[in-house]
């Protein structure tokens, strides 16, 4: 049952970052199934969190790469349990995702926000998972 909102919810904020990325707008961590992401994840621990890191950590269609960067890129706006562990479940899912494309997204993002920490970078510019998630 989790699982099922879970799932759903995370389509549709891929959806939502595909569409906001088609318009050449910003994406709101405060808004919609992004936001929802993002509230949810600061719910630690919970079943509803770790339903979100599982699916989140597991996305492995490239259409999830614009959420992926939204979420990289945002995590200095978010909750702080949720700026602590989101970033790094996304440059996970994000490594994983086969294409140089992918990979060069996520580190141009790493590389321009300077919110993210030396090891986010480091996880992403290595390839792999990071530590602490």
């Amino acid at each position: 049952m989790v699982e099922d909102e879970v799932h759903e919810m995370v389509t549709r904020a891929v959806r939502e970052a595909v569409d906001a990325e088609e318009r050449g707008v910003l994406v709101r961590l405060d808004q919609g199934a992004i936001g929802w992401i993002c509230q949810v994840s600061d719910w630690w621990p919970s079943e509803q969190a770790n339903a979100a890191q599982t699916m989140i950590r597991s996305l492995r269609d490239p259409t999830a790469i614009p959420l992926l960067v939204a979420l990289v890129t945002g995590a200095r706006q978010m909750p702080p349990d949720c700026a602590q562990s989101l970033p790094y479940w996304c440059v996970e899912a994000a490594t994983a995702i086969p294409g140089e494309r992918t990979l060069a997204a996520l580190l141009e993002v790493l590389t321009e926000s300077s919110g993210n920490t030396t090891d986010l970078r480091a996880a992403g510019a290595a390839g792999g998972g990071a530590p602490g998630a």
